[in-house]
């Protein structure tokens, strides 16, 4: 309350600076001198709650005062913005500097960015005519109360208890024959009155008595020349879509039409948060031309995920399915389900078979290309005809589901895309570039790079001539790949930023290198250790020369230290190149951003090429070890200092300003999500099984899971239906002479 006192008597004061009036004289809401400012906050702060609001409406009465006066002087302030400029000025340059510095104002304008993209928009444009309902049907909920024995909310369970036993085992994991143990107890069986006796029972009722989710299917790949077959188990994806579509958690949390937010009713600056408020989703809009018809953006994500952590080579290749309409915050959220796995890709080894690398390289491609292709088959004809879709409340629609972000780390990037490792599978770019600061020129199209494919096989039988061709325009030979007949999709605009591994585990990673070396491994876990004590950082107590290595939350910890420790380094490049680096890390997190702020963030890009070459300069830019002989005939490793900024992750950068523009912010496409969806979706179930053969019993834990949780969220609103029902009505009584208050 005090804090917001202060406030208003700041800007009341600024006001008067504004119309030459003086600031001292008497006023309702401040007599005194500049000074006093923060003294009468406190007093009326320490006020009762009738002269806190008597000061309100006395500030309100004020605020309308000072509108009246600036719509009569339209000529001094013709904006809101020029008002706001104005009072910041008048707040920092014409307050007294002892006034100024109890004020504590702060007038920077990257903090009122900011604030304007956080707040609700002023102006909202939307897509007319889309997400029109065809017909209201029976929702999955409705569906399954008509199923509901006797009205038994529990169904199949016989009781509350039966349930909750159930739920109890399958969500806890206590193991199938410590289970069976536990119920072999005949005083356990007789008073818990079970619908089940073991596990195979419960297994029983789990599979075929709860609701339906979407089944595996498997298929076999066998590359061309070799007898060796791949297995790959799989979700129908617009299955899985289907599923995600007609949640009923989801029913209120979706959005079906695209929307252009706006900061003001001026409508020049744009703000940018969820994924409808970009202009990908109002594009395709355009491009499908159906009357009501409704985007259902896909999001896919792939990643290998090692099973085995001391022993073995035991690897899973899981991808991870959801959709742009629900909100961001709730596909972010393991525990909303929003995220499916919908695909096990196989992991196949050509070690030890006579192929060189470069052979095994384009095999594993064929494999991952040629999988995705049988698996998005179903997309096809639903991207271009449509497909009718029911909403959690039974809401029908006729959707089109797009393949539009595509969530990877580098080298997935590349696999993905055809693109050569080492050159950018968004742009043009060659690695000699990779380092440059300019424009990126016209992105990569997916129309492009099938030319290029298919005019490769145009150049001759030599197979010299076709990779030479292909070196020229960095695409590697896959001559198939998955995306090729998926309607309304560009592969390379639909690769992401990605935070963790291009920034935290990149960027950050590097520049720690860097700063290492030019104070010494010493001195800079010296610096980290005197760091104070605080909620909101992780003091490294010993350093962390010590750690063998650093994951991305302690690269994500260190990113909000490193310029401190660097502060007074002699070379004051050094700093303004960290502290760019470190302003582009925290601008690319915002969860909402304006165009604004998109600019600022394009600003720190400049900064920070503009002052780069520093750590070339005094030799902190690694490259490796390489041997050197000594002069006492020793060898020794030594830093290869590189003379370039040739990184992927640090031009993926320049990539970031166009992608929030289209998408929306990073939060709601980073790799985060999928790293903590391996643990649910692959090391849970792997620990769970018997270590042999897992991958179908990873399939089997997972349906099993699905199912679980989809009762458990329809057993949930059940019973508080049910609640509601018995819940007596409680009319107040009035009588003639009382005043029902609401």
């Amino acid at each position: 309350m005090m804090s917001h006192i202060r406030q208003r008597l700041r800007c009341t004061w600024a006001l008067k600076k504004l119309q030459n009036t003086d600031p001292n004289t008497s006023d309702p809401e401040f007599d005194g001198d500049p000074e006093d400012i923060d003294k009468s906050a406190e007093d009326s702060g320490q006020s009762d709650g009738s002269s806190s609001s008597s000061s309100e409406d006395s500030s309100s009465s004020s605020e309308e005062s000072g509108s009246s006066e600036s719509d009569e002087e339209e000529t001094e302030c013709s904006s809101e913005d020029d008002l706001q400029e104005r009072v910041d000025s008048a707040l920092v340059d014409e307050v007294p500097e002892e006034v100024s510095q109890s004020m504590s104002f702060t007038s920077s304008k990257k903090s009122r960015a900011q604030r304007d993209a956080d707040l609700p928009p002023i102006a909202v444009d939307v897509f007319e005519g889309t997400g029109k309902v065809l017909e209201q049907t029976q929702s999955v909920f409705e569906a399954w109360e008509a199923r509901q024995q006797g009205g038994n909310p529990y169904c199949p369970f016989k009781s509350k208890l039966d349930y909750e036993v159930g739920m109890w085992a399958k969500q806890e994991g206590p193991g199938n024959k410590a289970l069976d143990k536990l119920l072999a107890f005949p005083a356990i069986a007789q008073k818990l009155d079970l619908s089940f006796k073991n596990t195979c029972q419960l297994n029983q009722i789990i599979d075929y008595q709860t609701p339906e989710v979407p089944s595996w299917l498997s298929l076999k790949i066998k590359l061309d020349g070799s007898n060796e077959e791949f297995d790959v188990y799989y979700h129908d994806p617009l299955e899985c879509i289907k599923a995600l579509f007609s949640n009923p958690e989801f029913a209120d949390k979706m959005t079906f039409a695209p929307e252009r937010h706006w900061v003001n009713s001026r409508k020049k600056s744009r703000i940018y948060n969820e994924m409808h408020t970009g202009d990908w989703w109002w594009r395709k809009q355009c491009e499908v031309k159906k009357p009501g018809a409704t985007i259902v953006p896909i999001i896919v994500g792939t990643d290998k995920s090692q099973l085995t952590t001391f022993s073995g080579n035991l690897e899973a290749y899981p991808g991870y399915l959801t959709i742009g309409n629900i909100h961001k915050r709730f596909r972010r959220k393991i525990s909303q389900n929003a995220q499916m796995l919908f695909v096990l890709l196989p992991t196949g080894q050509f070690k030890g078979k006579g192929m060189s690398d470069k052979d095994q390289r384009l095999a594993k491609a064929q494999i991952f290309h040629c999988a995705l292709k049988e698996v998005f088959k179903s997309l096809e004809v639903a991207g271009t005809n449509g497909v009718r879709l029911t909403t959690g409340d039974g809401k029908v629609r006729l959707c089109f589901p797009i393949l539009a972000c595509y969530i990877a780390d580098y080298p997935e990037q590349c696999l993905v895309t055809c693109t050569r490792f080492m050159d950018c599978p968004i742009c043009p770019c060659k690695k000699a570039r990779l380092g440059e600061y300019g424009d990126i020129g016209k992105p990569r199209t997916q129309a492009q790079t099938m030319h290029i494919l298919n005019t490769a096989q145009t150049k001759g039988p030599s197979w010299a001539a076709i990779d030479e061709y292909f070196q020229q325009y960095g695409v590697t030979a896959t001559f198939d790949p998955f995306w090729r007949d998926l309607p309304h999709t560009n592969i390379h605009l639909a690769i992401m930023p990605d935070i963790l591994h291009q920034l935290h585990q990149g960027m950050i990673k590097h520049l720690t290198i860097w700063i290492s070396r030019l104070i010494g491994p010493k001195e800079l876990d010296q610096r980290l250790q005197r760091m104070p004590p605080n909620h909101s950082l992780r003091v490294y107590s010993s350093g962390i020369s010590g750690f063998s290595k650093l994951m991305g939350n302690e690269h994500r910890q260190l990113s909000k230290q490193l310029l401190g420790c660097i502060a007074d380094y002699p070379a004051s490049v050094v700093v303004n190149a960290t502290r760019a680096l470190c302003d582009f890390l925290e601008i690319a997190q915002y969860p909402s951003q304006s165009s604004d702020t998109l600019g600022y963030l394009e600003e720190t890009i400049q900064e920070l090429h503009k002052y780069k070459d520093i750590f070339i300069r005094l030799g902190a830019r690694e490259g490796g070890f390489t041997p050197v002989i000594s002069d006492y005939n020793k060898l020794i490793k030594c830093w290869l200092v590189v003379k370039n900024f040739n990184l992927p992750k640090l031009h993926m950068m320049l990539h970031y300003d166009k992608a929030i523009r289209l998408f929306g912010t990073t939060d709601g496409y980073n790799t985060v999500t999928t790293e903590r969806m391996h643990i649910e979706a692959v090391k849970i179930p792997y620990r769970a099984s018997n270590r042999c053969n897992v991958i179908p019993q990873i399939m089997v834990w997972m349906e099993r899971k699905d199912r679980v949780d989809r009762l458990a969220l329809l057993v949930k609103r059940s019973v508080h239906q049910a609640e509601m029902q018995n819940q007596p009505s409680q009319k107040p009584n009035t009588t003639d002479g009382q005043r029902m208050i609401c």
